[in-house]
């Protein structure tokens, strides 16, 4: 048997002796495959504590849920290959609104209900920063901390589409202020986001992403809704994929190949910024993709 962590394999039969301990993210999908059963395209390992903030939504049933970013999409999130014990995922609704706090300067329907955080950046900012707040404690729940100093050691990843990407530069910036007032509770505060990728980001030119985390972008050509000038980013990726689909270009679920060669290669980078862009650059070509990097 080869201890995989997660599972035992044996190398003899071909077969795994136990099942995916994340198999209840994919019913449709036997609990014993790997990857599901395409091996080229995910990395099925462990993840890390993903934060996932979704764009706008069609319906109250897509807020902070799978159903918006797709099985597929959160399967290639999980099978991130960076270790997550608890398996968990934190899904934050980027298209939400509070009609406990007007200061936020949400926009008002005729009939006196809230319709979102605005059509405006910086309101979708304002939002996600002050939902950071609310989300804290949960978010320390499901990092794994060190058994003998108490401390936590598992670190983030944090994942937006579309408008999300605004409210995500809100919430970024909060948690990172959340985790400095915080430091005695992780082993190294300096260092608990691994990165911000921000896809199809609505609004682009209205953004800046804070300062003190690694962030990245990826657009398509032809999406109209998207762009990649967002400020302050260690690489904005814009590629050729879902040419001539101006609809299917801003989808999420289309971002799959972009998510899991993005992940392979922030794991081969080792924290090396050029290595990660030339790295993704290429594995998106043997998709059939061309990409560029600003």
């Amino acid at each position: 048997m080869l201890d995989f962590g997660a599972r035992n394999y044996s190398a003899d039969l071909g077969r795994w002796s136990n099942i995916d301990p994340a198999a209840d993210v994919l019913e449709s999908s036997s609990p014993y495959v790997y990857a599901l059963n395409s091996p080229t395209i995910y990395i099925d390992m462990d993840g890390e504590l993903p934060i996932v903030i979704n764009g706008k939504v069609s319906s109250d049933s897509e807020r902070k849920a799978e159903k918006y970013w797709s099985a597929e999409i959160i399967a290639t999130i999980q099978g991130s290959g960076i270790a997550n014990p608890g398996g968990q995922i934190h899904y934050v609704d980027g298209d939400q609104y509070n009609v406990s706090n007007p200061r936020l300067g949400l926009d008002y329907n005729k009939n006196g209900k809230t319709i979102g955080a605005g059509n405006t950046a910086s309101r979708r900012v304002r939002a996600g920063y002050t939902s950071a707040d609310a989300d804290f404690s949960s978010i320390l729940s499901k990092l794994e901390r060190d058994p003998e100093s108490g401390k936590i050691i598992e670190k983030i990843q944090i994942y937006t589409h579309s408008r999300g990407a605004a409210f995500g530069v809100g919430y970024t910036k909060r948690l990172l202020e959340l985790i400095s007032k915080n430091a005695d509770q992780f082993s190294d505060p300096s260092n608990v986001i691994d990165y911000v990728l921000n896809l199809a980001p609505h609004q682009s030119n209205s953004l800046d992403s804070p300062k003190g985390v690694d962030a990245y972008s990826i657009d398509r050509g032809y999406d109209m809704l998207s762009g990649n000038d967002m400020g302050g980013l260690n690489g904005a990726f814009k590629s050729n994929a879902e040419s001539g689909k101006p609809g299917a270009s801003h989808r999420i679920k289309t971002f799959q190949n972009d998510l899991s060669s993005f992940i392979s290669a922030f794991s081969e980078s080792n924290g090396n910024n050029d290595k990660l862009i030339n790295s993704f650059v290429e594995k998106m070509k043997e998709h059939g993709v061309n990409v560029t990097v600003k």
